[in-house]
């Protein structure tokens, strides 16, 4: 089994979109064969069925800086957000970007950085960039840990990850801001919680998933 976030509008019925990337066999010398599921997924055809279950989401974005539990416990009201993607853990970040910046009354500043390996692995980057050109209250810093093949390349910082770029880059702590973490389990674990921890957040305005 592995978890999948939908990227669709919250307030879309009848179906949701998820974005898969697909790692095929022979590419990676640490994963020989690659990613099963996503292969897997790739394989179906229009018509195939797959068992699913969810929604298990922990939080949900209420819009305007409003953040509940998922049992309804309501959080305190947020007004700077920051965000810390890692390779597909951008996919999260896109449904929230999508519903909160679609809301032109919704005016809580958003911070993000993107962690990828190199800029040919950043998922969605269009979309991420379109937003940050449009959208004076959010701004994204991508971190490559091999740097782009030329330069110029536009918010762009040289990795790996560590607690001077998420100063930099994210909000500072304060009793309105948040933080959202998602990626690999390692890099939440061993950087994102000490290095926040240390930068002064609090850890009920951390949320890692």
């Amino acid at each position: 089994m592995r978890p999948y976030t939908p990227v669709s509008h919250v307030d879309h019925r009848g179906s949701f979109d998820i974005m898969v990337k697909i790692y095929a066999a022979g590419v990676s010398r640490k994963y020989p064969n690659g990613g099963l599921m996503s292969q897997y997924l790739d394989s179906l055809k229009p018509g195939d069925k797959m068992q699913i279950q969810g929604p298990k989401g922990r939080f949900v974005y209420q819009g305007r800086g409003k953040f509940a539990t998922a049992d309804g416990h309501q959080l305190p009201l947020v007004a700077r957000l920051g965000l810390v993607a890692a390779g597909s853990g951008v996919t999260p970040m896109l449904q929230l970007l999508r519903h909160l910046l679609a809301d032109n009354a919704d005016r809580t500043r958003v911070m993000m950085i993107d962690v990828n390996s190199s800029e040919q692995d950043i998922i969605a980057r269009q979309e991420l960039d379109d937003y940050a050109k449009n959208h004076a209250a959010f701004s994204i810093r991508h971190v490559l840990s091999r740097p782009p093949p030329y330069e110029g390349m536009l918010e762009y910082v040289p990795g790996p990850l560590n607690q001077d770029i998420l100063t930099e880059h994210l909000p500072p702590p304060d009793s309105d801001t948040m933080v959202l973490c998602c990626g690999p389990p390692r890099l939440i674990t061993e950087i994102c919680e000490p290095a926040l921890r240390d930068i002064g957040h609090r850890a009920s305005q951390v949320l890692c998933f």
